[in-house]
């Protein structure tokens, strides 16, 4: 059916029904609106994505942001569920997805740095969830001691990498390769 000014006659229309004789209006086809973004075909038909960086460093910041709450002992027990949660799919799946699509985007350090962190949320609330259930109740500190530092040795390996990029990327890596070797400084201390 065409509506207004949009051409009915071009590689787009779709005939839906024969045209009827007596029929007020035309019945000829659909059109679709002409594409006002310039990559719209590439977009449409999965040769371009959107930028996923912006959900992978939501998701990151988030989620710390939460876990750090806990982590200074300023919430109430009921935040180490909202964390859980967030590591899961915020922090954990949609992060996870944002690295896939980075791939897609031929991003391979982004595709890296998101699927990776996606991949720390889900294992960490993983664990945490277990512990917490009973599952793992023989866990010592040394467990999360380990845990984080080598996190904190992946991390400062990205932070090298992040040198040849940007002194943003570098600083922001290098702050969470602190954050994990303090963390697992913390679980040792505990």
């Amino acid at each position: 059916v065409c509506f207004g000014t949009i051409d009915c006659q071009g590689p787009r229309q779709l005939q839906l029904l024969p045209s009827l004789p007596n029929f007020p209006f035309p019945v000829t086809g659909l059109a679709a609106p002409p594409p006002t973004n310039p990559n719209f075909e590439d977009i449409m038909t999965g040769g371009g994505i959107a930028n996923p960086a912006p959900l992978g460093l939501f998701g990151f910041g988030v989620t710390t942001v939460l876990l750090s709450f806990d982590n200074a002992g300023i919430s109430s027990p009921k935040l180490l569920n909202l964390v859980l949660a967030h590591a899961l799919f915020f922090g954990g799946a949609a992060q996870f997805a944002s690295g896939m699509w980075e791939f897609k985007a031929n991003s391979i350090f982004g595709a890296t740095a998101f699927s990776t962190f996606g991949a720390f949320w889900i294992s960490l609330a993983a664990f945490i969830w277990a512990h917490e259930g009973g599952l793992y109740a023989m866990t010592t500190e040394l467990d999360m001691t380990l845990y984080f530092l080598c996190w904190g040795v992946l991390v400062s390996l990205f932070t090298v990498i992040t040198s040849r990029i940007s002194t943003a990327h570098f600083a922001l890596f290098g702050g969470v390769a602190i954050v994990f070797f303090l963390l697992a400084l913390g679980e040792w201390n505990l």
